[in-house]
């Protein structure tokens, strides 16, 4: 009897994570050095202003995180004429579903004004950005900032100056929720990957600011770069992970950021000590 209980909590088990999934995770590794990423492991270009290119002098890499290292993405000067690079993921509902992206970032120079450069997308028209992140000059480094759907003038900035030609790992959530102006957007510079880090801990947030408005997205379906003017950050990025989930935590655990995570496995064997 003990053996049919613990197998029906397998069961539910299984049904609840149906709801969490990993939707893209990308280290570059193995790609073609000193060319475009376009074209290269389902990378598509959109628009005719400068691209990204895979690099591997001077590999991302943080302690504790699942993924970087080797090959990584290049971010050119920025330019007036616009372009994007992106990749294309399992269209996934919107909804009231919760997204999270991380990311590992190294920039090397920014401007005052600042501009978004990485975003994810919807999946139908690809013109609908959410969950924007943004860099700009502070001080004799930079600052990260955020939005839900708005350009620099509403982003939300964290206060902590970083480094330029220092690798950090950047954390976003996106929530979607019912209604108007209130989805949530969180932001985290190195947070601690173990658990997941809480909304208190993000360095910027925008959540029911009318300035931001809600995209209201029927789905989400790419991770994109972006070229927007010259404002742009040049450096680099790696160690692309995107999921979603019904709840924050579910997500978190799909997204499997820590280098130690993961669930432990059951074999046939173990489960005959339950007779």
């Amino acid at each position: 009897m003990r053996k049919l209980y613990f197998l029906i909590a397998l069961l539910l088990l299984s049904c609840a994570s149906a709801f969490s999934q990993s939707l893209l995770t990308d280290d570059f590794s193995g790609l073609t050095v000193n060319t475009n990423l376009a074209g290269q492991s389902g990378w598509t270009k959109g628009g005719s202003g400068p691209d990204v290119t895979v690099q591997n002098t001077t590999p991302l890499t943080y302690t504790g995180y699942n993924g970087g290292g080797g090959e990584y993405v290049s971010m050119p000067t920025g330019s007036a004429t616009t372009s994007r690079v992106y990749k294309s993921f399992t269209t996934t509902v919107g909804g009231t579903n919760t997204f999270y992206y991380s990311v590992l970032v190294n920039l090397t120079a920014t401007t005052t004004t600042g501009e978004y450069f990485l975003s994810l997308g919807d999946a139908g028209t690809n013109s609908g950005y959410f969950a924007r992140l943004f860099a700009k000059t502070s001080g004799t480094g930079f600052v990260l900032g955020i939005s839900k759907n708005a350009n620099v003038a509403s982003a939300a900035f964290g206060t902590s100056e970083l480094a330029f030609n220092q690798t950090y790992l950047v954390v976003v959530r996106y929530t979607f929720v019912s209604g108007s102006s209130n989805d949530e957007v969180y932001l985290w510079v190195n947070p601690t990957i173990t658990s997941e880090p809480s909304t208190s801990s993000a360095i910027a947030s925008v959540t029911t600011t009318a300035a931001d408005p809600t995209l209201n997205a029927s789905s989400v379906g790419n991770f994109h770069w972006h070229n927007r003017t010259v404002n742009n950050p040049t450096g680099s990025f790696d160690g692309v992970r995107v999921a979603y989930g019904a709840t924050s935590a579910d997500v978190w655990t799909a997204l499997n950021a820590s280098a130690a995570s993961g669930s432990p496995t059951l074999s046939v064997s173990s489960l005959s000590n339950f007779g």
